[in-house]
């Protein structure tokens, strides 16, 4: 009997169709360990953005907690030893969450120069003037033709003809680009949170150099004139009161209350903080033009900070809050929010 052999090519395919199947495997193999991995990317892409939502939230309801710090007071006058200032005491830390309001960045805005108000321009020109940066009155002239929309031919630029939102955009302007150190300067004691008509200045807040930058180098009195820090720095001195430390007692804080405004014994009131001198220099001060001095302001900034552990996020923004000054004109609500 003869056995025939089972011709060349079939065991070639078969060959060939397991060469063909390994290569499919190697394939699919591969395919699948890069779906993989997108997978988990996009997981961790899923979860990280799930927790910057969740720290962002956070984030809101410290801000939340400001606002109602704020409609919880009811005195009629704001001073740095105000509970909205230094009475914060936050919920225990959650389980891999913390929120932080930032104390030291908390003020209220009315403690600044309006930088929006053309009226107040020569303030700011003291203010930069006291701190040696040359040519204050071109800068200030260039901020100020910035927001009445005055164009300027040389370097060539277009102004922006309205009041400025943020102190970003200084950075715009010619005359800050070729002085920058007045950036500085300039954000921490102007604001532009308050519209152009606002010349209103918080007597009981108002830092030493926003004071110093308002009265210029000296005040007048019946003998001629005092150095303006011989007075301010006593006034400023006192705030936290002989102990150094903020008490909610009258007695020992120096603070102008609304009833002695309206008074008029707030120049009594400032004068008793610094030892019962400078009456006239007070009288002076309360009554300079182009400045509104009040107790009660309405606009206050600070900053907050969510933090989540896993996966680790850090929100921190930064939130402006309007309070109206008569709790029956509605409630505080935030007029701005600016992520950091």
């Amino acid at each position: 009997m003869k056995f025939r052999s089972r011709p060349h090519f079939i065991k070639s395919e078969r060959g060939s169709l397991l060469i063909i199947t390994l290569w499919i495997v190697t394939i699919l193999g591969i395919f699948a360990v890069a779906i993989a991995r997108y997978l988990s990317r996009e997981i961790r892409l899923s979860k990280y953005y799930k927790a910057r939502i969740e720290a962002e939230a956070l984030a809101r309801s410290g801000v939340m907690m400001f606002v109602s710090k704020l409609m919880l007071d009811d005195t009629e006058h704001d001073w740095l030893g105000d509970d909205w200032k230094t009475g914060w005491v936050l919920p225990a830390t959650m389980e891999g969450k913390s929120l932080t309001i930032l104390t030291d960045t908390i003020s209220d805005e009315e403690s600044r120069i309006n930088l929006n108000n053309t009226a107040m321009a020569t303030f700011i020109v003291q203010l930069l003037t006291n701190h040696q940066i040359t040519q204050p009155q071109v800068i200030v002239n260039g901020i100020m033709s910035h927001i009445d929309g005055t164009a300027i031919a040389d370097p060539p630029y277009f102004p922006k003809g309205a009041p400025l939102v943020s102190h970003e955009e200084l950075w715009e302007l010619p005359v800050i680009v070729a002085q920058p150190e007045a950036y500085p300067i300039l954000e921490q004691y102007t604001t532009t949170a308050m519209p152009a008509d606002i010349d209103t200045v918080n007597i009981n807040t108002a830092d030493y150099e926003v004071l110093r930058g308002i009265t210029g180098v000296s005040l007048s009195i019946d003998e001629g004139s005092v150095p303006s820090e011989s007075v301010l720095q006593p006034l400023v001195t006192a705030r936290s009161g002989i102990d150094g430390e903020f008490t909610f007692d009258p007695t020992d804080d120096c603070f102008v209350t609304q009833e002695e405004m309206d008074a008029g014994a707030a120049v009594t009131k400032l004068s008793d903080c610094t030892g019962g001198a400078n009456q006239t220099a007070f009288t002076t001060l309360l009554s300079l033009s182009n400045v509104t001095f009040v107790v009660k302001s309405t606009l206050f900034r600070f900053e907050v900070l969510a933090e989540l552990e896993n996966p680790p996020v850090k929100y921190r923004a930064e939130a402006v809050v309007y309070r109206p000054k008569d709790s029956g004109d509605g409630d505080p609500e935030i007029v701005s929010w600016k992520e950091l």
